[in-house]
């Protein structure tokens, strides 16, 4: 059903109120939660209309719904920057394991709303047949350079909470949603190596009807394929060394020879529950 320009706003502040963050006039336009195109001269005529009726307030150059408590946008920004900044030389780092062919920053750092306690999520891309011995690289840097995220230590630390193979990009049908949509568009790619992120993109076009503004574009570039027989028995072994040791510790992860997902809780249902919930107060 094709939501109108005063519905597809008030849904796209209901979803950034899960989080209490207000957003810009760019920010609302680029992540309009809508399934078609709406012009963004008709997006300022409504904003004013809602904003003269008191449900949407304008503050600080952000939009916000009237009745949510808004969050301070401006030092979690600052937060966030400073959060990256200091750990770009660990991307860096973790960028010459040869496997590596996309390190994207996600969650609360990618949307910019990072408080003083949050870690950093990030989601990396691999060479076909490389999950595991990628990951047992990347954890052994991070905890080398003491910045691999633990429960007792989570500040400011680094938590490679999801590897996948360049075999299969698109998400699975069944996890496709508004909240998995919002993560991969918000994505930050801070290690693309051969137009990887972009082939992930086009790869899940599906998050285009959730939102239909957002705009990525690319160059495709073609990955060469070598025969590694070592590492293909090096990777063998660290999957079923590292999937043993996970044994008595899984709770929500997912593992496969080119997936693993480590979510030791899942937000999922709870913030698209919530956005309902905000969502539902305007009917």
């Amino acid at each position: 059903m094709k939501l109108s320009c005063r519905e597809a706003i008030y849904n796209t502040l209901s979803y950034s109120a899960v989080f209490n963050y207000p957003l810009s006039f760019h920010q609302l336009c680029t992540y309009l939660i809508c399934s078609e195109k709406i012009k963004t001269s008709e997006l300022k005529v409504e904003l004013s209309k809602l904003v003269k009726q008191k449900i949407v307030r304008f503050g600080s150059s952000r939009y916000y719904l009237s009745f949510i408590k808004s969050a301070n946008w401006y030092e979690r920004s600052m937060n966030t920057k400073k959060l990256l900044a200091e750990n770009n030389y660990v991307f860096n780092i973790l960028g010459l394991v040869p496997w590596v062919k996309l390190i994207g920053v996600t969650g609360t750092a990618a949307a910019y709303n990072v408080s003083k306690s949050d870690d950093i999520d990030v989601f990396i891309v691999t060479q076909v047949g490389r999950v595991w011995v990628t990951r047992f690289f990347v954890v052994l840097l991070l905890k080398v350079l003491g910045k691999y995220r633990t429960d007792k230590a989570p500040e400011g630390k680094i938590c490679p909470n999801i590897f996948i193979d360049d075999s299969g990009l698109e998400w699975n049908e069944k996890a496709q949603n508004l909240y998995v949509a919002h993560e991969i568009l918000k994505m930050i790619p801070v290690i693309n190596k051969n137009d990887t992120y972009f082939k992930f993109i086009r790869s899940n076009k599906w998050v285009f009807k959730y939102l239909n503004r957002a705009f990525i574009h690319g160059v495709d570039s073609e990955l060469k394929k070598r025969g590694e027989s070592l590492v293909d028995l090096l990777e063998s072994i660290l999957m079923k060394y590292q999937i043993w040791y996970m044994r008595k510790r899984k709770t929500n992860e997912v593992t496969s020879k080119s997936f693993i997902h480590f979510n030791r809780v899942d937000n999922t249902n709870r913030i698209l529950d919530k956005y309902v919930e905000i969502k539902n107060n305007y009917r």
